[in-house]
């Protein structure tokens, strides 16, 4: 789970674009829950949104505000583009119920942001931390030394791995 938190973070911004289109294309597809009654469709749910929130964990680190408002910010724009979508049509009017909507977004949320919680607060996020911090002393001390950047990470990086 390290080597993935890393991975992660070094592409944030990359990662922060997919998660909220991910999560708005969910929010679209996925509306209303009562429809799914496969297994595999509500399994995919949950393991999407349990992904989702560990993307955010890697990307967002202890900022919880932006990781709820950016995932209920995806879900009601979600909403908007299922109703466009369904504009005029029979469904709109049986489906868009405020039932429907909180048991179709709530557990989504739910789900994300425990995840989200369970990943910063685990110890391989926390072993993520120290990594990451001895790369970036690596970095200032390779800069200042005149040393090959690209050596001084990898010898610190293995370093660090192997402690852990």
């Amino acid at each position: 789970m390290a080597n993935f938190i890393i991975a992660i973070s070094r592409r944030k911004v990359l990662f922060k674009f997919i998660a909220a289109i991910f999560l708005t294309y969910l929010a679209v597809f996925m509306f209303p829950i009562r429809y799914c009654r496969t297994g595999s469709l509500n399994l995919f749910l949950l393991f999407s949104s349990i992904l989702i929130g560990l993307i955010f964990a890697a990307v967002y680190r202890l900022y919880w505000g932006k990781v709820l408002f950016l995932t209920m910010l995806s879900c009601t724009v979600g909403l908007g583009l299922r109703i466009l979508m369904e504009w005029g049509e029979y469904t709109l009017d049986r489906d868009l119920t405020l039932i429907n909507v909180l048991t179709t977004y709530i557990p989504v949320i739910a789900v994300i942001m425990i995840s989200y919680f369970v990943t910063i607060n685990s110890k391989e996020y926390l072993k993520v931390l120290v990594i990451e911090s001895e790369v970036c002393l690596a970095e200032q001390h390779a800069v200042v030394a005149g040393a090959e950047y690209s050596d001084a990470l990898e010898l610190v990086f293995l370093d660090a791995a192997e402690e852990f």
